[in-house]
């Protein structure tokens, strides 16, 4: 029985890290999706301008 315990705690310990992992990545998405949801959308004009492509 304590093997058992000892085999089911081992296995938390080794899931942990993917756990913690995907925590922490929706931590940070929902953290940043503010700021990245906000940026302008690029638009085709823009490479259309000749001073930036040096013509």
């Amino acid at each position: 029985m304590k093997k058992w315990f000892m085999r089911q705690y081992w296995r938390i310990q080794q899931s942990q890290t993917l756990i913690s992992m995907a925590f922490w990545t929706a931590t940070l998405t929902l953290l940043i999706w503010p700021y990245v949801r906000w940026r302008p959308m690029f638009s085709g004009s823009f490479l259309a301008c000749p001073r930036l492509i040096g013509v």
